[in-house]
């Protein structure tokens, strides 16, 4: 799931302090389908199904998927201000490459929804969503 890699070390050197995703840190917060077993703050990447797959021009596969992000955090605000911050970085991105793995060109990135209150977990995290429509 190379896209997913890639969305999470495009969320990693975000400017914003998003989060870490390194697997070779300690301090490691972006995780890719499994939540971590920590009570911390956490953001975890899901994919879920999307659009069907269309083509290019020159007979070249478009994958459609899309995105659910959860934000787990420790934060007064529950993590809203992180899940706002995830779609200032990956809201919009259009015609690029993410850094992770230069093969893969995305056309576009887009939210679909303001991130949502899920509540709070049995820790008492605050628990946001937010998703998003990828191609690539």
């Amino acid at each position: 799931m190379t896209w997913l890699q890639d969305i999470a070390w495009q969320l990693h050197k975000s400017p914003l302090s998003i989060g870490t995703a390194t697997t070779t840190s300690a301090n490691r917060t972006i995780y890719i389908q499994s939540r971590p077993p920590t009570t911390g703050s956490c953001i975890v990447l899901y994919p879920y199904s999307g659009l069907g797959p269309g083509w290019s021009n020159d007979r070249k596969r478009i994958t459609n998927p899309r995105l659910n992000v959860l934000v787990v955090s420790t934060a007064n605000d529950g993590g809203f201000q992180k899940a706002q911050d995830i779609i200032t970085c990956l809201d919009h991105i259009t015609n690029s490459t993410l850094g992770y793995s230069s093969s893969a060109a995305y056309k576009s990135v887009v939210a679909l929804q303001e991130p949502m209150w899920m509540g709070n977990d049995e820790n008492g995290n605050g628990n946001f969503t937010v998703n998003f429509q990828v191609v690539y």
